[in-house]
């Protein structure tokens, strides 16, 4: 299978897999604001921060493994237009792929510094198919 459609693919199937993550999310939505509620009527600011935080956490890793699918598939499509080597180009949609389950995991498990790297791996595949991008459209 060609590298565009591999990251096509797997792109779109992290999508489905975060939207349904998304889906138990928001079904624990009504048991966190009670708990919260129940924090707030108790005067426990820390538990409440606390609880507030581990929330938001999950909701911010959501949208962002989301986001950073469609980033996935922006290069699956933008590949052919990529005016790198062929193993380049496979090698940083690999990196690509690899940072993005990095940052999802390690993101929800809180794990910072591996998060942030794989964060900076998608990031610099990004931008490195943009380049090869940019570097196409003189042709």
């Amino acid at each position: 299978m060609k590298m565009n459609k591999v990251l096509v693919s797997f792109g779109m199937f992290w999508i489905i897999l975060w939207c349904c993550i998304g889906l138990y999310h928001g079904a624990m939505q009504e048991s966190y604001a009670e708990r919260m509620l129940g924090l707030a009527q108790k005067n426990d600011l820390l538990g409440y921060w606390n609880l507030w935080n581990e929330w938001s956490w999950g909701k911010v890793i959501h949208s962002h493994a989301i986001n950073f699918a469609f980033l996935l598939i922006l290069m699956g499509f933008v590949y052919p237009a990529v005016k790198l080597q062929e193993k380049t180009k496979t090698v940083l949609g690999l990196g690509a792929m690899l940072g993005m389950i990095m940052a999802a995991v390690f993101g929800t498990l809180q794990i910072l510094v591996p998060d942030a790297i794989g964060d900076l791996l998608l990031l610099g595949a990004f931008i490195v198919y943009a380049f090869g991008y940019a570097r196409g459209l003189k042709e």
